[in-house]
């Protein structure tokens, strides 16, 4: 009589009551970043079926934000200066973003939860994509993006519901590589 491997009937029921975890995470191809040069940043994050909130930050250093509020979806549009400027280049060499894999994600985790990264320069893009499982540097990465750029967001307008889409719209072609 044949008997199961011990070690199998335990990883399977270890996975039947949720203490294992099948975490899929895949690189890209290698991204440079070059501190000096001109690069575009997108960062999606929230729920895929309300939409995401974004922060974009062009090669002309303007950032567009995109939050949900209690009333709504609101958007501002803001002149980063040299210094808002280099700090967002820190964040992005600090926070190691071009390092981050392409995807990170828990097939079995389906709450809806969503973080996507795109960032071009020079003609190469490099996105990362989340669900709940991610880079530990992805939450503090998006605080010092937020902390740099909101305040100096002094007029936010209200999104009308037909353009509220556009901006995590282009982040998902990005990643779907479309």
């Amino acid at each position: 009589m044949r008997r199961a491997p011990r070690t199998s009937l335990v990883l399977m029921a270890l996975s039947m009551l949720g203490a294992c975890r099948r975490l899929v995470e895949e690189a890209g191809p290698p991204f440079a970043f070059a501190p000096g040069a001109a690069y575009r940043l997108r960062l999606g994050w929230g729920d895929a079926l309300d939409g995401l909130e974004t922060i974009e930050i062009a090669a002309d250093r303007t950032a567009r934000l995109v939050r949900r509020t209690a009333t709504g979806w609101v958007t501002a549009v803001v002149a980063l200066n040299d210094a808002q400027s280099a700090a967002v280049t820190g964040a992005i060499q600090h926070w190691r973003v071009p390092q981050w894999l392409r995807v990170y994600m828990d097939p079995d985790v389906n709450d809806g939860e969503q973080w996507l990264l795109c960032l071009e320069q020079s003609g190469a893009v490099h996105t990362s994509y989340c669900s709940n499982h991610g880079p530990a540097e992805r939450d503090a990465f998006r605080a010092a993006l937020l902390e740099l750029v909101v305040p100096a967001a002094s007029a936010w307008t209200a999104l009308p519901d037909a353009q509220r889409r556009d901006g995590d719209r282009e982040l998902w072609h990005a990643i779907d590589g479309r």
